[in-house]
């Protein structure tokens, strides 16, 4: 009997296509897939397809659309998005290295109540604050590190990186000397602003009462903009003036859901005096995806600055 077995094989074991990576991001609301194109440098050129996947055991869909797309056994970054955890930024204990994080788990007890079974991680703010040496620290429950750990096992993917939205939004501006800000929306309720320069994350700031900013118009929009928004901004920014000693803000990029994006952005411009604009990436294939999730793709703009972690 001619049961074709070769063919069979082959199909089994083949392998994806070189130098292609996976994007994940995973909150509260569901996880994130984008399958994208790397060039020989580990840099982001195409983005090919994004997927959405609400249901609770994501590993099931994801991996029918991995095998759909001969896309299994690929490495995988994710970033779990600002939902998914809390922050705060602490002085750093003055211990050896290898103690911070469990000397910080002390203090930031005080504050959250952390629970035995919480991951907690930090990272290093890249000036003295007011003449000390802070962090940022990140805590992320253990049930959601497990259970992307075992989703992506099951997937058929290789974990290489996890980061948090703090440390992801980093690759989404230019490298540059030149402070600018980000505006990005990183969960479905929580808008957030980032502060960075020369591809390190000063400060970011969680941002009060502007969530709904998708269903504001004309006066109701310039309202926000000249209210909470730009007074949220406008503290962003003289902090990291006065408190980091950095020289000011000269950009403002803008991630937003919103239908008219060129026209907040020049509302903005005019209450804050700055130079605005849309985030723009340089991908192939992103405008072929109606509000593509850019934290997804993030760490795969640059896979090798990413594997170095949050510097």
């Amino acid at each position: 009997m001619r049961i074709g077995w070769r063919r069979s094989v082959k199909r089994l074991v083949k392998r994806p296509a070189k130098n292609q990576a996976i994007g994940l991001t995973y909150s509260e609301r569901g996880i994130n897939a984008s399958l994208c194109q790397l060039d020989d440098q580990g840099h982001l050129v195409t983005l090919q397809a994004q997927y959405f996947i609400s249901d609770e055991v994501w590993h099931k869909p994801l991996y029918q659309w991995l095998k759909r797309n001969q896309a299994l056994h690929l490495p995988c970054y994710v970033t779990i998005e600002s939902d998914g955890y809390q922050s705060l930024v602490a002085d750093k204990p003055d211990v050896e290295d290898d103690a911070v994080a469990q000397a910080l788990r002390w203090s930031v007890n005080e504050l959250f109540s952390v629970a035995d079974d919480t991951v907690i991680d930090f990272y290093d703010v890249p000036v003295p604050v007011a003449g000390a040496q802070k962090v940022n620290v990140v805590v992320v429950p253990s049930t959601t590190v497990n259970n992307i750990v075992s989703g992506c096992h099951h997937a058929h993917l290789d974990l290489k990186r996890l980061e948090v939205s703090e440390t992801s939004a980093r690759f989404l501006v230019p490298v540059d000397d030149t402070p600018c800000l980000l505006i990005a929306q990183t969960s479905r309720t929580e808008v957030t602003a980032f502060i960075v320069k020369s591809g390190h994350v000063y400060l970011s700031r969680k941002l009060n009462h502007v969530e709904n900013l998708h269903k504001l118009y004309g006066e109701e929009l310039g309202y926000a903009i000249n209210g909470n928004l730009g007074v949220e901004l406008q503290r962003s920014m003289d902090y990291f003036d006065s408190q980091m000693r950095q020289a000011p803000v000269q950009k403002i990029y803008v991630n937003l859901a919103l239908s008219d994006v060129s026209d907040f952005c020049q509302r903005l411009s005019t209450a804050l005096f700055l130079d605005v604009e849309p985030l723009a990436l340089e991908i192939d294939g992103l405008d072929k995806i109606p509000n593509p999730n850019l934290f997804s793709l993030s760490p795969l703009i640059n896979t090798q600055r990413a594997e170095k972690g949050a510097e």
